[in-house]
């Protein structure tokens, strides 16, 4: 790919619930350290750019996303993560790019995926539903 050329990456995990999770302040603070944990062990220069309840939600399931700033092997990346919290299981919608636009990339990520998982319901607020470019 040219070094000028855009690069970009999108995955979606699950993982167990022991119990129903709420995004509380402690969880808020665990899943910051959660998306950190998400990037290369060669990132550096990481900073966590926001972190914000509620952007999006899924079948009225409250949603929490993390934006991470880093570099890596010279180039500057964005990564942003969506973590949604359904009764048994925790999903994070993760999207990397070199583009700044990545957060309003996982909001769109995320509620196309819903649409095709079987969710009836995904309400993405018009502030992050512009500016994917990727």
């Amino acid at each position: 790919m040219p070094p000028d050329g855009r690069q970009a990456f999108a995955e979606i995990t699950q993982a167990p619930l022991a119990k129903p999770q709420n995004f509380d302040e402690d969880t808020m603070k665990s899943l910051q350290a959660k998306a950190v944990f998400f990037l290369s062990p060669d990132a550096g220069d990481v900073v966590v750019v926001s972190a914000e309840k509620n952007p999006l939600m899924i079948n009225q399931h409250e949603t929490f996303e993390v934006t991470v700033a880093f570099r890596l092997y010279g180039e500057h990346y964005q990564q942003s993560v969506l973590f949604v919290n359904l009764p048994d299981t925790q999903l994070a919608f993760r999207f990397l790019s070199r583009s700044p636009t990545s957060r309003s990339c996982t909001a769109i990520f995320a509620a196309a995926s819903v649409r095709f998982s079987g969710f009836k319901r995904c309400t993405l607020r018009p502030a992050t539903a512009h500016g994917c470019a990727v």
